[in-house]
């Protein structure tokens, strides 16, 4: 019995369950986020301060009169102006940044799940996990022993594939079992929700 890669494996497998709980996108978000904090960079800065910057114009426009003072309201109405195209090209600097960044990461996360999980099968392709008495399982037990760990043991493939599903229906049922509230949506009514179902 290998314990080691037993335990390994399933701790891949929950870590890579989580991260398709959470989603791909989301994972890439926050990898993007701390890659901005890592390498200190400015997009997103400069584009909130842009943000800051055309609401402190629009509520100093709002307070003036446009015929009473209209050499100040056009003033703080070009500076508006300008500050918005500033604002628009950062947002689409940030955007296409962030997307290129987003499909990379992507990519790798997908690159890095089914690469580890392939290269755990491929180096441990005759290693079994465990022993199980061949009476158990008869005549089945050569399902859990592909593709070569030795017959009336558990493969690495199929404790990774079991280990994969059990991983998943436990995180989906902590979805079930702790409701997620929405964005503006009251809490009593995600509560009065769950105890209909």
């Amino acid at each position: 019995m290998n314990v080691c890669i037993g335990l390994g494996i399933l701790f891949i497998e929950l870590l890579f369950g989580i991260i398709g709980f959470i989603g791909y996108n989301q994972t890439s978000d926050m990898i993007y986020k701390l890659w901005c904090r890592i390498v200190s960079d400015t997009r997103a800065k400069e584009r909130e301060e842009t943000k800051r910057e055309i609401q402190k114009l629009r509520s100093e426009i709002r307070t003036i009169s446009s015929v009473d003072e209209f050499s100040k309201w056009a003033k703080l109405k070009r500076k508006l102006d300008a500050a918005s195209k500033r604002f628009e090209t950062k947002n689409s600097e940030y955007g296409i940044h962030k997307a290129s960044f987003s499909i990379k990461a992507n990519i790798a996360l997908f690159g890095i799940v089914y690469g580890v999980r392939t290269l755990i099968v491929l180096l441990y392709y005759r290693t079994p996990v465990m022993e199980i008495p061949s009476a158990w399982l008869y005549p089945f037990g050569w399902i859990l022993s592909y593709p070569g760990a030795p017959a009336g043991s558990v493969s690495v493939g199929s404790w990774s594939f079991i280990c994969n599903r059990i991983c998943n229906k436990l995180i989906k049922s902590f979805d079930n079992l702790f409701p997620t509230v929405k964005a503006g949506e009251p809490v009593g009514a995600v509560l009065a929700d769950t105890n209909r179902k």
